[in-house]
């Protein structure tokens, strides 16, 4: 079985690439530093470490040839189906533990997972990119949908309210790393967030407006 292998080398700077739509006319390839990826990303971009904590995401991954080194997180329920890829590792432990619900590995997604394994290769910076946490007219808000093991266009968006406490949590555990959410310009900061002394928003240069966006701000 994989054990959980996290990059040991030094990254002073880290981008984290969800997959909200916001991020669709960003240029990843102008980022020059080291990249953690999120699920389907590896359709169209090769990130240094790639995770996804659903199964018929790896599935899809490993199938990936662009994708035979590069290291691959998921949970531990799936990592004894692919024990024959040496690139499939364990995502690492959480790094508080909590009583409710919502502190459970399990109810983490992959992209408060991923930012969790960028923190723990000790960054100075972490930076967000298509972490938009909200939906996109009332339906599902991702770059992929439509697509193969993706949900479609007209679906309920997902309850975001997960990821606002999950993030919170981590960043409230790494008070040394700085973090960086990048998003359209009228994007608002949560309001859970607003307290949080090393977090700062940058805004995305875009050529659509926000509003053609849809994405609804926290109230």
């Amino acid at each position: 079985m994989n054990g959980c292998h996290l990059d040991k080398l030094s990254h002073n700077e880290i981008w984290v690439i969800g997959n909200g739509e916001s991020r669709k006319t960003f240029d990843l390839h102008s980022i020059d530093s080291h990249i953690i990826g999120c699920n389907a990303i590896h359709r169209e971009f090769v990130c240094d470490q790639i995770v996804a904590v659903d199964r018929r995401m790896v599935t899809e991954i490993v199938a990936n040839a662009d994708y035979t080194s590069i290291p691959v997180y998921t949970r531990p329920n799936w990592i004894g189906d692919f024990a024959q890829y040496p690139n499939v590792k364990l995502l690492p432990e959480l790094p508080y533990k909590g009583p409710e619900r919502r502190d459970d590995p399990w109810h983490w997604n992959t992209g408060p997972f991923a930012i969790v394994i960028a923190c723990y290769m000790n960054p100075k910076t972490v930076n967000l990119l298509g972490f938009d946490l909200y939906s996109v007219n009332n339906k599902l808000n991702n770059v992929y949908k439509d697509t193969r093991n993706y949900g479609k266009t007209k679906d309920t968006p997902v309850d975001h309210s997960y990821w606002l406490y999950h993030l919170k949590r981590i960043y409230d555990c790494f008070p040394e790393i700085n973090f960086v959410i990048h998003n359209v310009e009228n994007w608002q900061m949560p309001s859970e967030w607003m307290d949080t002394k090393n977090l700062t928003f940058k805004t995305i240069s875009v050529n659509i407006h926000y509003a053609d966006l849809g994405i609804h701000p926290a109230i």
